[in-house]
């Protein structure tokens, strides 16, 4: 079963304060309670991890429309895997928020987060859309001794692959309908489609995870 995270005692660099042994131990009240004024960054005032989550109205990096961003691995140099475990921590945050009745509304964050892909409404379904040739083609590149191409069908592969081992709950809502030039997904679902999309672009986001799915990725 999974774990229910409580975000909203995430830090903006995706720490737990509860589980901080200087809290614990009375040596610092929590960056959250202390507005990210704590004793770390006594010399230079704010965190500015901490500053910056506040300024893009989000609660940690990795649900903000700019991540992954430079200043973020500079701030956070001390772990080198800070954009895999935010992407990860991100992926819980919309599998937890997106289920129930609510759909997130259709927003311009919405858009830039889950940008280069395209959301489209119709009247009882929704679509993702990508031209294929230019996002992670590197990705593809791999594999191209095998054939792949990285076109809307090779898009499709990873996708599958990508729904069947990370989402296997939505897999009876989404529907895929790609060609050569354009990978597509859609779906009945709205909430389905969306979580979909946002974790898979988060995946996208993680060279690591994402070259390890595409290497069971089936050429169509």
């Amino acid at each position: 079963m999974e774990q229910i995270i409580d975000f909203s005692a995430i830090t903006a660099c995706g720490e737990s304060c509860t589980a901080c042994k200087k809290r614990t131990d009375g040596i610092c009240k929590g960056c959250i309670e202390l507005d990210g004024y704590v004793p770390e960054w006594a010399g230079s005032g704010r965190c500015k991890v901490h500053t910056c989550a506040r300024n893009h109205h989000v609660q940690f990096c990795g649900i903000c429309s700019d991540f992954p961003c430079k200043q973020l691995t500079s701030y956070i140099s001390w772990n080198k895997n800070i954009v895999e475990h935010l992407t990860s921590l991100a992926c819980q945050y919309y599998n937890q928020n997106l289920k129930g009745e609510k759909i997130m509304k259709i927003t311009e964050q919405f858009e830039k987060k889950i940008a280069p892909f395209t959301w489209s409404e119709y009247k009882e379904t929704a679509s993702v859309c990508l031209d294929a040739g230019m996002y992670l083609q590197e990705v593809f590149d791999s594999r191209a001794d095998e054939g792949f191409e990285g076109s809307g069908y090779d898009w499709e592969s990873l996708a599958k692959v990508f729904l069947d081992e990370k989402c296997p709950e939505l897999i009876s809502e989404i529907n895929f309908d790609s060609e050569a030039g354009m990978f597509c997904v859609y779906s009945k679902n709205m909430e389905a489609l969306q979580k979909f999309i946002l974790n898979f672009k988060n995946a996208c986001m993680d060279k690591t995870l994402i070259l390890d799915l595409f290497s069971r990725a089936e050429l169509d």
